[in-house]
């Protein structure tokens, strides 16, 4: 059919004008049909190449918008937990500051980097050193409370014995009764309060102190609350059980006590 509309279309150009004008008039009234399909076909193809690539062009720009706001969301999860890592060190720095004064203290912030997997017993790592004048030997505080010790010193870290570990060791006071003793780790995220006569007077929820008589750590830093207290069948001294007042799992930055040796 394409074909004999072509060969017509042909016949009638060679023919004079006045001879093929009514074929020609004949021939456009049967063309225009299939002329308005093939323009609808092409409009409709048109459409739908546009309606493709405004659609590939939208998913592009979804795609760059989610990456904008993902990276806005870390951006801001990380500028607030930045904004709460500061608060907390300011609030330690600001306990420190009520405490007795000590002229030859100068308190170091310090983020914590490393734990030791039992979270109860062992270590902590911070990230200062020998750079920033940390020695071992120095105490570490977190807010108005006792941390532990310094027992390693590197250039830019250095690792933190907690006092719940039984090799720390640190002298202490009952704030209520004034007894004295010495705070020994368990090895089970609580301490032992030990030397204390049986015949003391030392309560449950009595709270312990350092007592700063010898040791890096200064007087008055909370260590945490009695939680048993009881006279043994035999020995000398009472059994004193202390709750830390650190939960040392949650740490995440902490003070480290400066003394020039």
């Amino acid at each position: 059919m394409f074909i004999v509309l072509i060969l017509f279309t042909l016949y009638m150009l060679a023919l004079p004008r006045r001879w093929s004008a009514p074929p020609r008039a004949l021939l456009l009234s049967a063309v225009a049909p299939v002329q308005q399909q093939g323009s609808r076909f092409t409009r409709f193809l048109s459409d739908l190449w546009r309606g493709l690539c405004e659609r590939r062009d939208l998913a592009n720009e979804n795609r760059a918008l989610r990456e904008k706001i993902a990276k806005l969301e870390n951006s801001w999860v990380q500028m607030k937990n930045g904004l709460i890592q500061a608060q907390e060190k300011l609030r330690s720095f600001d306990a420190l500051s009520k405490l007795p004064a000590d002229e030859g203290l100068s308190p170091l912030d310090a983020n914590v980097i490393g734990m030791d997997a039992s979270n109860w017993r062992g270590t902590i790592e911070i990230d200062r050193g020998t750079r920033r004048g940390v020695q071992a030997g120095q105490a570490v505080v977190w807010r108005e409370a006792a941390v532990g010790v310094v027992i390693e010193a590197g250039i830019t870290a250095s690792r933190v014995l907690l006092l719940v570990d039984p090799e720390c060791r640190i002298a202490a006071c009952d704030v209520q009764s004034r007894e004295q003793g010495i705070i020994e780790g368990t090895g089970d995220g609580f301490c032992r309060m030990k030397h204390v006569s049986r015949d003391k007077e030392v309560h449950e929820n009595d709270l312990i102190v350092t007592s700063g008589m010898g040791g890096p750590f200064p007087p008055s830093l909370l260590i945490g609350k009695v939680v048993e207290s009881k006279t043994p069948g035999s020995g000398l001294f009472r059994e004193i059980k202390v709750e830390p007042r650190v939960e040392f799992s949650r740490l995440e930055s902490v003070i480290v006590l400066r003394r020039p040796r």
